[in-house]
């Protein structure tokens, strides 16, 4: 079966299939932030501000596809987005866990889904999409994280037993 894109534009469609590199766990995590799974169509895209992470993941995914430039209205920044339209990367994403309208119901993964040497990776990952450090004095340092409370406290777990590092999960 064809693809809508697949004649003009070409991509590694097996990219998602298996979780075997620090790329690939990076690039996850950007798509559980700031990527989308359609539910209506075969397309999957990502769409950030920042130009260099977009243009990594097409690298990546060694990608054909054209790198989309919207006004973000709401910053007035630029908003990068890569749109990819293919079945079998849809439902690789799917079952690694990034579903349609994931939001509010995204759950960090299983280690069957990431290897738990790769997973500070697709951490990494993640706090490029939803992540931020504060710090009110240059001394003392706040580490933010935007998530469903099951990722949060997924990425909390992960640090405290990697890293020996306490963290506090709030809900707001």
């Amino acid at each position: 079966m064809t693809n809508k894109g697949n004649l003009k534009y070409s991509c590694d469609y097996h990219y998602f299939d298996v979780i075997d590199t620090k790329d690939k766990a990076y690039v996850l995590g950007l798509f559980y932030t700031d990527g989308n799974v359609a539910s209506k169509c075969n397309g999957i895209s990502l769409g950030m501000n920042d130009k260099d992470v977009v243009e990594f993941v097409k690298k990546s995914l060694k990608s054909t596809h054209p790198l989309y430039v919207v006004h973000d209205k709401r910053t007035t920044k630029l908003h990068y987005r890569l749109t990819i339209y293919n079945s079998n990367l849809k439902s690789s994403l799917i079952r690694l866990g990034c579903v349609p309208a994931k939001s509010k119901i995204i759950c960090f993964p299983s280690s069957k889904m990431i290897p738990k040497h790769l997973m500070k990776y697709f951490i990494l990952g993640c706090f490029e999409g939803d992540g931020a450090i504060f710090s009110p004095d240059d001394k003392n340092f706040t580490w933010h994280f935007i998530g469903t409370k099951n990722m949060c406290y997924g990425i909390a777990m992960y640090i405290r037993e990697n890293l020996m590092v306490n963290m506090n999960v709030k809900s707001v």
